[in-house]
């Protein structure tokens, strides 16, 4: 969701910039806050999963997506 929320975020400010349309201001607005949300929920369960395991801790791949969502979430 935080990643289709950013898209829908860019897509709305583009439409604010051809249309001047309010609408698209305060749906970039409330897709922003709706993504940052939903994308920390996810690192809290992330967190979780990634220390409450060895295996998974133990994974290179694990700590490159952690390391990705972290990236993506401050862009």
């Amino acid at each position: 969701f935080p990643v289709a929320c950013f898209v829908l975020a860019f897509v709305s400010d583009v439409a604010f910039w051809r249309t001047s349309n309010e609408f698209w201001a305060s749906a970039s607005l409330w897709l922003l806050g709706i993504g940052l949300i939903m994308a920390a929920l996810a690192a809290i369960v992330g967190v979780i999963d990634l220390m409450g395991d060895d295996r998974i801790r133990n994974l290179n791949d694990a700590w490159l997506h952690a390391g990705g969502n972290v990236v993506a979430v401050l862009i």
